[in-house]
Order: structure tokens, then C-alpha cells, then sequence
């Protein structure tokens, strides 16, 4: 699926370059691309790119980004990966990026919120 802005935006050998130099220069660190689902009400985070620890588990890694979207209790966040697949929230990210990966070396995640406890 070609429909993340990052990848239309850039080149793949360009994306394949950049991930190389972020993993050469953090290798414990998984490199992702995170954009707001094209339906979703919430704010656009300031930055596209991430770089996660691989040890984080999935459910770490969106608890920094409802903070950096600065989420209340009532309103429920998913992420999914390549755009379609929610991940179990105790998943390793660095077994998640090993399984999903793009082959630019990025692996790819949109957010979207669902309102909980009677929210809109």
C-alpha cells in the first residue's frame, strides 16, 4: 500500500538511505512512520518520523504518542500497522518491525481515536 504521505513524498531510495543511517546510528532503536488515518478528528503530531526503542512493547509506544497528542482517559487510541493491522498491545516492537517492515526499512503505523465512556 502506497498511501502514506512520507512514501509519496520521498524517493524509495531516499527512505531506504535515511532508515539505514537512523539504524547504523541507533541500532537498537526501531524506525517508524506514524501518520494520522486520512478519517481521524485528531491533531496531526508535529513529526512523522520515530524512533522507538525495540524493547518498548506496542502498548509503550502508544502511550508516548497519546501524550504527544495529549489524549484524555476518554478517548480510546489505535494504531495499525502498514494501515490495516492492529498488533496485540504486549507485541515487542522490535519483533513487530522484524515481521512488518517495509523494504525501504521503515515500518509504517497510522493512529486514530475512537470516543469511549459515553464521549462523542
Amino acid at each position: 500500500m502506497n498511501y502514506f504521505q512520507f512514501k509519496l513524498d520521498n524517493k524509495l531510495s531516499r527512505r531506504s538511505t535515511e532508515s539505514s543511517q537512523m539504524l547504523q546510528k541507533f541500532p537498537s532503536r526501531i524506525p517508524i512512520v506514524l501518520e494520522k488515518a486520512w478519517n481521524s478528528r485528531l491533531s496531526q503530531l508535529p513529526k512523522s518520523k520515530f524512533m522507538c526503542p525495540g524493547e518498548y512493547t506496542e502498548q509503550q509506544f502508544v502511550t508516548c504518542v497519546r501524550k504527544k497528542l495529549a489524549l484524555g482517559s476518554e478517548t480510546a487510541l489505535f494504531v495499525f500497522v502498514n494501515g490495516v493491522d492492529l498488533i496485540a498491545g504486549n507485541s515487542l516492537m522490535s519483533d513487530v518491525y522484524n515481521k512488518e517492515k517495509d523494504d525501504d526499512g521503515f515500518l509504517y503505523m497510522v493512529y486514530c481515536e475512537q470516543d469511549v465512556l459515553g464521549g462523542n
